[in-house]
This record gives structure tokens, C-alpha cells and sequence, in this order.
């Protein structure tokens, strides 16, 4: 069964998202993008993690993986370092000045997002959360 609200409904998540993304940029030539911030959050949440794991999670190529990660063992957010037992394997870990950026610009997005929602009732809020966490289930599946 198709829905006549999916066209709205593909619409007004892509203006959110054009919209989030907007606000969360910076001045600052050392600040994250969005696709760097989630290459950080991965290795973050994960506490580590291969090239080719972050590639998938991602769901982006090796070499788009490897641009990100570039970037951020240059800012020193990431390392690199290569596995003992077959050099082909990279590793990526976190450092701390890497874990301080990730956690100051979670905060920032939690606190965008908040504005965003400012005006929407609290109980509007749940239900949305249960709607995205519903989402979130059925595109993992299978």
C-alpha cells in the first residue's frame, strides 16, 4: 500500500535535514562536517574499529572512508595504526582531543535540535521518538 503523504513526507525530512545541516557548520577550519562527525561518532560509540567497518557503517567507499579519516588524523581526533598480525588490516581509534570534539559537537546538535523542537508539546515529542525509533527498526531489518 503506498501513502499519498510519502512525496510530503520525503520532502519535509529532506528541508529538516538541509536544515540541521546548515546550522551545524561552522567558521572554524578545524570543524567537523557532518560526514566527519559521523566517521567520529562510529569509532567513538564502537571504541574502535576497522577501515572496512567503518566504510560499511558509513555505507560509504573505502576511499570515501579514507578521506574522512584522513582529515581527522590530521585534526588528531583519529589514529591509525596497523594490525599486528596482517599489516593490510587498519585499525582506527580515537584520541582524546578526538573524543572532547565529538562529545562538544553532540552537544551542539543535541542543543539545535532542541531548538528545532522548541514549540512542539512534550507529549508530541515522545510520540515522534517512537515514530523514528519505529523507522530506525524496519531499515535495519534483513
Amino acid at each position: 500500500m503506498t501513502s499519498t503523504l510519502i512525496p510530503d513526507i520525503t520532502r519535509v525530512s529532506h528541508d529538516i535535514m538541509r536544515v540541521l545541516k546548515r546550522r551545524m557548520v561552522c567558521c572554524g577550519t578545524d570543524d567537523l562536517h557532518m560526514g566527519q562527525l559521523h566517521a567520529l561518532a562510529y569509532v567513538s560509540e564502537k571504541g574502535g574499529m576497522t577501515m572496512k567497518q567503518l566504510a560499511n557503517a558509513l555505507q560509504v567507499s573505502s576511499p570515501s572512508a579514507t578521506t574522512f579519516v584522513d582529515r581527522l588524523v590530521a585534526m588528531k581526533f583519529l589514529t591509525r595504526t596497523h594490525d599486528a598480525d596482517n599489516r593490510r588490516i587498519v585499525r582506527l581509534t580515537v584520541t582524546p582531543a578526538g573524543r572532547k570534539a565529538y562529545i562538544r559537537k553532540m552537544a551542539e546538535k543535541q542543543r539545535i535540535v532542541g531548538g528545532m523542537l522548541g514549540s512542539v508539546s512534550d507529549a508530541d515529542k515522545k510520540e515522534f521518538l517512537r515514530i523514528l525509533k519505529g523507522i530506525l527498526t524496519n531499515c535495519t531489518k534483513g
